[in-house]
């Protein structure tokens, strides 16, 4: 759908972690032609909802193509904060299957049409700022990563050796 009163566009994009279906969301202002740096945004605990899309789309206006993971698949949004925490939970168990999610919704950010996957970064706020140093501690081919008020736990990553992207950390 395009909003009427600005050239942003937002495009649903389903892509694979190898086992489960993710819903992420492509935003873009289509006054740029081309292809544009990347942004992957990894949203809080409540998953790919309407305020990481707002996200999504503030940064758009800035001149890049921005991606909003699906963190726990099939497109889940918690409706309370118990089922929120639950899904993070389901998956900050199962760090594989997170760096795998993240992993995917990464490379359909490089490959899609409108970025320029040799310039990405990620963004993560709260849950999602853990989402996004995983990848750099995975050795992700990032230029930056920037946490919110991010979940700092490293659950074991690897040693600082293997990260690649500048790193911001912004917690209160």
């Amino acid at each position: 759908m395009t909003n009427a009163q600005s050239s942003i566009h937002l495009e649903t994009v389903e892509y694979k972690d190898e086992q489960t279906t993710c819903v992420g969301t492509l935003v873009y202002d289509a006054a740029h032609p081309g292809r544009l740096p990347g942004v992957l945004v990894c949203p809080t605990f409540w998953g790919a909802d309407a305020l990481a899309r707002r996200k999504a789309t503030q940064i758009a206006r800035l001149g890049y193509a921005v991606f909003v993971m699906d963190p726990y698949g099939d497109g889940k949004v918690a409706e309370t904060r118990e089922e929120a925490t639950a899904l993070m939970m389901s998956v900050l168990k199962d760090r594989a299957t997170l760096r795998r999610r993240a992993a995917a919704a990464l490379k359909a950010l490089r490959y899609n049409r409108r970025a320029d996957g040799s310039h990405l970064a990620a963004v993560g706020y709260c849950f999602g700022g853990l989402i996004a140093l995983e990848l750099a501690r995975d050795g992700a081919d990032l230029r930056a990563v920037v946490t919110f008020h991010g979940v700092l736990d490293n659950g074991g990553a690897k040693p600082a050796a293997s990260i690649k992207p500048a790193i911001l950390v912004l917690h209160g």
